[in-house]
């Protein structure tokens, strides 16, 4: 496996949720954050000072993405020449109530749909429900190979930093901390990925 970059830097922005009807799940979820929902195109966006999350159509209980917020927009396109060079298809995203222009795109090995901008500003906090936003958990029936991909080409720089078995199922699990070099840390880490080996695909774990 390989290190990303040392000078790559991310953190997790928002996660999408796919549902049969993604308006009555956004519904639900705006009234119980007393968050703020707004519709673009055919999904709908939650947002708050805390957190983001999109909702799509999709099967229900399924995690369909997540995006990925960067602070410096100059390695988005170092990001988007290496994918490509391997042959990875990314698409160019249109500016969004939750990216700046210059957004990019991308699927991972188990088709999930992984975006990377500079985020917009934040909206005030409020009086909710508060929890911020910070860690997201993939199941896969390839688990080495999502965890190259991730190390290989995320914006995240990131390692290993310890991984198990879930004594109920007996099948391996891997945390990866972001923002963590291999042999420094020059801050507290943002955002942690957690990938389970899965025997049969999963939605949200």
């Amino acid at each position: 496996m390989t290190t990303a970059p040392d000078s790559l830097r991310a953190r997790l922005h928002f996660i999408e949720l796919g549902s049969p009807d993604p308006q009555r799940l956004a519904n639900f979820y705006a009234e119980l954050f007393d968050a703020p929902v707004i519709q673009e195109g055919e999904h709908f966006v939650l947002r708050d000072a805390d957190r983001a999350v999109v909702f799509r159509e999709g099967p229900e209980k399924s995690l369909l993405g997540a995006g990925f917020q960067v602070e410096n927009p100059d390695v988005i396109a170092p990001l988007h020449a290496r994918l490509a060079a391997q042959g990875v298809e990314v698409r160019s995203l249109a500016p969004t109530s939750l990216y700046e222009p210059g957004a990019i795109g991308f699927h991972d090995p188990d088709g999930s749909w992984l975006q990377y901008g500079v985020a917009t500003a934040a909206p005030a906090p409020r009086t909710g429900l508060p929890g911020r936003l910070q860690h997201v958990v993939l199941g896969s029936t390839n688990a080495a190979q999502m965890i190259d991909f991730t190390i290989r080409w995320s914006v995240c720089a990131c390692r290993i930093v310890w991984s198990a078995r879930k004594a109920s199922c007996a099948l391996p699990f891997y945390a990866l901390m972001t923002n963590i070099t291999a042999s420094r840390c020059s801050r507290p880490p943002t955002t942690a990925l957690t990938i389970i080996a899965m025997k049969a695909p999963a939605g949200v774990i």
